[in-house]
């Protein structure tokens, strides 16, 4: 139709004319006449008369969200002796009040309107710390503390997106997601073993509660909130094929704060010695960790997304004078990287195979030569292992990602 500016016949700015909106810029660049395109187009009343947007082409999701936190903390600070030995222990107290405002697009029958949703959230965090050296080498720790985090604000707006051209799946902003809080206790030894040798090891507990886990549920399409006459034609001819907008009905996937508690127990072991004794500058770093997670409550699980149960990381370095020189392992165990309800199929999650990484670093420095000249060679993934995810199963690959290996040669000096 006249007016209509889809670059077809009939388009207020046909194909053919575009080129006659083009103007040269500075240094040879190529300029847009902006004004003439927006005058040939009636670019102003459209954009005046567009309705409102729940998503932009990528699928991002439209809104806005603001924040205001106020805290306020009482801390306390004290040394004594126990059996002798020092004690040292701290304690606070944090009070924050959180003010959310949460705005976006929410269509109510055939009219789309923007909805602000206000809520007032307050927290109390205690916390202690103890620290005992029973030891002049030795010291024991204890520590305990609450924490609060808020949900990911894009998981708050509240719209509705269709993620497949059927309209069978969609994505469903929640406003009433509230922070979830974790108690956590620490209970750790570190051994100082001389000169930057110490070995430590952390056990840890946390415990929370209000997770956020990705809810699924099915509604018919009428009480989804999103008008009919807004879909695509495809979407419509398949809400049509499923028995018509009364009757179709619809996947739809939300955040929502988990049931029950999450609970994460692990133990975390270090170990940095170096070894002067055999040759000078040389020295090893080690750390191993090993974590739990178990869940209670109904509904969906609540697991903590990109957790490994198992972790561990190596290096031997000598550094001596000009040289410098690393050599380092890491290995993660396989791991979940999302949570549940995975493209509308129930406990579905997608997962990331177990993974080790050689890495090497050298360096070594011209201290006698004018700006003291550094020749740094870096080398990452020696060993070409791929990055691979599945879904759900061991043998339904989700995505395969092979960086290869990453060599770097440098220079640099001071002046």
């Amino acid at each position: 139709a006249t007016g209509v500016c889809d670059g077809g016949p009939g388009s207020a700015v046909p194909q053919s004319d575009i080129a006659s909106y083009l103007r040269p810029g500075p240094a040879g660049f190529i300029a847009v006449d902006y004004a003439g395109i927006y005058a040939a187009s009636n670019y102003r009343n459209l954009l005046e008369s567009a309705p409102v947007a729940g998503s932009v082409f990528t699928g991002a999701t439209t809104g806005g969200f603001r924040e205001k936190s106020w805290a306020y903390y009482i801390e306390a600070n004290a040394t004594t002796e126990v059996l002798g030995r020092p004690l040292r222990l701290n304690a606070g107290l944090r009070y924050v009040t959180t003010d959310q405002n949460i705005s976006g697009p929410v269509t109510n029958g055939s009219t789309t309107e923007v909805r602000s949703f206000d809520s007032d959230l307050s927290n109390t965090l205690p916390s202690f710390n103890l620290a005992w050296s029973v030891r002049d080498n030795v010291v024991l720790r204890l520590a305990g503390s609450r924490s609060m985090t808020r949900p990911n604000p894009s998981y708050m707006l509240p719209n509705t997106n269709f993620s497949d051209p059927s309209a069978q799946n969609a994505s469903q902003g929640n406003p009433d997601l509230q922070p979830y809080t974790s108690d956590n206790l620490d209970l750790a030894g570190e051994w100082y073993t001389g000169g930057a040798g110490y070995v430590a090891v952390d056990l840890f507990n946390k415990e929370i509660t209000g997770f956020t886990v990705n809810g699924i549920r099915t509604i018919p399409f009428g009480e989804l909130g999103v008008s009919y006459d807004s879909l695509q034609p495809y979407q419509q001819a398949a809400i049509q094929q499923r028995g018509g907008p009364d009757v179709a009905t619809v996947l739809v996937q939300s955040q929502v704060n988990a049931d029950g508690k999450l609970k994460i127990l692990g133990e975390e072991s270090d170990w940095v010695q170096p070894l002067d004794w055999m040759v000078d500058g040389l020295g090893f770093t080690a750390n191993y960790t090993h974590i739990r997670q178990t869940s209670s409550g109904s509904g969906v699980s609540a697991v903590a997304v990109g957790v490994a149960p198992n972790l561990w990381n190596g290096t031997v370095y000598w550094e001596k004078g000009p040289v410098s020189a690393r050599v380092s392992y890491n290995w993660t165990d396989n791991q979940i990287s999302s949570g549940a309800n995975q493209n509308g199929i129930s406990f579905a999650r997608i997962k990331t195979d177990a993974r080790g990484e050689f890495d090497l670093s050298a360096s070594y420095t011209f201290e006698h030569l004018p700006t003291s000249p550094q020749i740094t060679l870096d080398a990452t993934n020696l060993t070409d292992e791929p990055l691979r995810s599945t879904f759900q199963y061991s043998n339904a690959a989700y995505s395969i990602y092979n960086p290869g290996r990453t060599n770097t040669l440098g220079v640099s000096g001071t002046f």
